[in-house]
């Protein structure tokens, strides 16, 4: 058991700087792709601000929104699923973090201020609070 999660961890820590894709989102931020769990996106300082499976994302020039599948709830804490990802290899991994609820992450990239994760509950009414308009709403 202990194997399989270093191996895990491994093919998460060695994917980490070959993004395939990266696309400019404005004032330093990026989201960078390589597979359809490895979409981060980084702020300003190459640090990275919601890590792996980013779901969907939007942006303006004031604010960056996103939604985000957390791997760490199925394949590290393996408390998630209940047939035991890990056990049953990266494969099963994977279809557990499909079906996780979604995080919900707001990023302001002029105060780099980062509301996250919310719930959808959460996210609505911060897109409330801060008038984000209705174009950038996930």
């Amino acid at each position: 058991m202990k194997n399989i999660l270093y191996l895990i961890l491994i093919i998460l820590s060695g994917c980490l700087a070959n993004y395939q894709t990266e696309l400019e989102l404005g004032e330093g931020y990026l989201f960078l792709h390589d597979s359809s769990t490895q979409r981060t996106i980084a702020g300003p300082r190459g640090n990275l601000i919601v890590t792996f499976n980013v779901r969907d994302y939007k942006f303006n020039n004031k604010y960056i929104v996103a939604s985000q599948q957390d791997i760490n709830q199925c394949c590290v804490c393996e408390l998630s699923c209940p047939n035991d990802s890990l056990s049953n290899g990266l494969e099963d991994c994977e279809n557990c973090i499909n079906n996780l609820p979604l995080t919900y992450w707001i990023i302001n990239k002029k105060t780099q201020d980062v509301l996250g994760p919310l719930s959808r509950k959460s996210y609505s009414a911060e897109i409330n609070r801060l008038h984000i308009t209705n174009d950038l709403n996930l």
